[in-house]
């Protein structure tokens, strides 16, 4: 390479890279010769290795001294002195090597245009763009978000036209262009859809919403259902979200939300489909979480709506009292003003909201409820009856009814006239009352999606010959100190959602290949088959064996977790790791690391079983709301829990193996 700066210039590409090329030789060239470079870009000497690193990842890193067991010791580019031991078998030639501290200047907007793409390179183009403002990256046509935590001047209406009105390529990477090309893509009339997936908080929530409001800025609407649409996510939010130890506005369901556009290509209606609300969060919350930010909102409601309902203060409930309540930059009071402004948008009618508030409050109340061993000592009794009243005042039911099935279970056997009833112990009360809780809830809370429906589809119908663009907002994976059966369907969800993503990626890209004649090497995508096929294949996958152990006399958590050591532990599955320290854990290999799985409550939450008369009480409830929630409920097998003693997934795998 010629190293005379005179016969060089710099040049840059259509895709904006810059590159080099030499007008007496004729040689072009990506690196930046050495004769252009200044003293900060010439490379420092030594040895460069990308060195593993809890906190960042990778690091670069000289080795200066390797021991017999695993341990190495190295320096930094800035003589920072550090040691970390390498994983079994691995030596530090293994290691992946850095051809020059310069090549860690040169980042890219598109991943498929690094050198080496590898997960160290990854890392770091990823971390430094981030750090200069550039959260968007793509890897072909997939975009990678990276959530800075802090908000970003990237989302004004000036930005939104800039990537309507020009050419995406020529423009950095940015959410708004897969929305534009989404929405450009219906003038062939064929449908769109956008997966959003990631760990949680890791913004999906937000990319959701950033997704809508570019359409329907740049879409309009027939009749306004634009606004409608954008006004159905404080609603949707403040009952279906929560604070987690990794988000403080996590969506603790799914939704598919479809945006149908007319031949104009205006917006003219769309349906929301909610998948796996996580029910048992409303009856237990982990250390550092809280429950659904509509409980906590309601603490700041008009006076004489907390006078209605009989509310005090946050710390006087159970159910929200365990954590600190309040989230440092939300405003719960302001949140729930949004929420009644996008309620009363979308035609919830003044009696509608009233009900709605009225169980939130109930379950709140029921939460307060308190079980003591009755005299006889065969059962359990009510401690705290003037809870009770205000319970079943706000649920519309007779308090002695609501105690007597709270506490008890009625039986019909064959050959008998009549129910008997079986005492319940306080241990199984308290179960009986958050089972109460959590199907009160998830009955509201699939309500409320219906009418959102109901007032965003208005203008549609069989005949609506319209184009959709499809969001799917899910949950991330999840790996807590803690993970319960929630997190295995939360997890398992994303398994499939990871298979989708990989058939799709690399089978897109030879496609591409292939139609522009261009020779490549088939790549061998890391297949996740063999996770699934723990999780879910028949007759010895997790879910089978926990269905098969719901219906088995006397089974608990521990018999359960006997049946999966025996079929899969003892090294018999490379996806499954026994645990021989603890009987009540297994560990799961997922495509996103190990996690550690804690089998109680498995069981319970896999019948998801509200007592036949606790049922039948809520049929017939004063609060014709309740009444018909739970009689709709029940005939229809709705989400929001089980019914009448029995599954209330009835086994369906798609239906919603629910956290709850």
């Amino acid at each position: 390479m010629s190293e005379n700066a005179a016969d060089w210039g710099e040049y840059t590409s259509a895709e904006g890279m810059p590159y080099y090329y030499n007008h007496v030789t004729g040689e072009t060239t990506w690196d930046k010769p050495s004769c252009l470079k200044g003293e900060d870009e010439l490379d420092v000497g030594g040895n460069w290795v990308w060195i593993p690193d809890e906190v960042e990842g990778f690091i670069v890193g000289s080795i200066t001294n390797e021991y017999n067991d695993g341990t190495i010791t190295y320096i930094t580019p800035e003589n920072q002195e550090g040691e970390v031991k390498l994983k079994k078998g691995q030596k530090s030639s293994d290691l992946i090597q850095i051809y020059g501290l310069s090549s860690l200047k040169k980042l890219t907007d598109d991943l498929v245009k690094l050198e080496s793409v590898t997960d160290p390179f990854i890392v770091h183009n990823l971390r430094e763009r981030c750090k200069n403002g550039e959260i968007y990256t793509y890897v072909g046509d997939i975009l990678i978000s990276v959530n800075p935590f802090k908000r970003l001047p990237l989302y004004t209406a000036s930005i939104m036209d800039k990537y309507h009105h020009e050419k995406n390529e020529h423009l950095p990477p940015h959410l708004f262009a897969i929305a534009d090309d989404c929405y450009k893509s219906l003038l062939t009339r064929q449908n769109q859809s956008v997966i959003i997936s990631g760990e949680s908080g890791a913004g999906k929530t937000e990319a959701t919403k950033l997704i809508l409001q570019y359409l329907a800025e740049i879409a309009g609407s027939v009749g306004g259902v634009e606004q409608q649409v954008l006004l159905a996510n404080p609603v949707l939010e403040a009952f279906g979200n929560a604070k987690t130890v990794r988000n403080n506005n996590s969506s603790r369901f799914g939704k598919w939300m479809e945006c149908h556009f007319d031949r104009k290509t205006k917006i003219i209606g769309c349906k929301i489909n909610s998948y796996l609300l996580e029910k048992s969060r409303v009856a237990l919350q982990m250390e550092g979480e809280r429950n659904f930010h509509i409980f906590y909102q309601l603490m700041h409601a008009p006076q004489d709506l907390k006078d209605e309902l009989y509310l005090t203060q946050a710390q006087d409930y159970n159910l929200i009292n365990k954590t600190n309540p309040i989230i440092e930059g939300l405003d719960d009071g302001k949140e729930f003003e949004d929420c009644i402004a996008g309620m009363e948008k979308l035609n919830f009618s003044e009696d509608e909201q009233r009900s709605i508030f009225r169980i939130v409050a109930g379950v709140l109340h029921l939460g307060n409820l308190e079980f003591e061993p009755s005299d006889d000592g065969n059962g359990s009794k009510v401690s705290n009856s003037d809870t009770l009243d205000v319970a079943s005042h706000l649920l519309g039911v007779r308090s002695d009814m609501l105690r007597e099935n709270l506490i008890s279970r009625r039986f019909q056997s064959a050959g008998r006239s009549s129910a008997y009833c079986v005492p319940l112990d306080v241990e199984k009360a308290n179960d009986s009352r958050d089972s109460l809780c959590q199907t009160l809830y998830g009955f509201m809370f699939t309500w409320i999606v219906k009418k959102i429906n109901n007032v965003l589809s208005s203008a549609l119908n069989e005949d609506s010959n319209t184009v959709v663009i499809g969001v799917l907002d899910i949950f991330g994976f999840e790996i807590f100190e803690k993970n319960s059966f929630e997190q295995l369907c939360i997890n398992f969800a994303n398994e499939k959602l990871q298979q989708h993503f990989n058939s799709h990626t690399f089978k897109l890209e030879e496609e591409v290949y292939k139609s522009e004649n261009i020779n490549f090497q088939h790549v061998e995508f890391i297949d996740n088959q063999s996770v699934l096929d723990l999780i879910e294949k028949k007759p010895n996958g997790l879910l089978c064996l926990l269905d098969e152990e719901v219906v088995m006399p006397k089974a608990t958590d521990y018999t359960f977790i006997n049946k999966l050591d025996q079929n899969h532990g003892q090294k018999k599955n490379a996806r499954y790791k026994q645990n021989l320290r603890a009987n009540n854990k297994f560990t799961v290999v997922h495509y996103a690391g190990d996690v550690e799985y804690q089998v109680e409550g498995f069981i319970d939450k896999n019948k998801d079983t509200l007592y036949e008369g606790l049922v039948e009480l809520m049929t017939i409830s004063e609060d014709k709301f309740i009444s018909t929630l739970f009689t709709q409920a029940m005939s229809a097998g709705s989400e929001g829990g089980g019914g009448r003693g029995k599954r209330g997934r009835g086994g369906k795998r798609g239906g919603g193996r629910r956290g709850g």
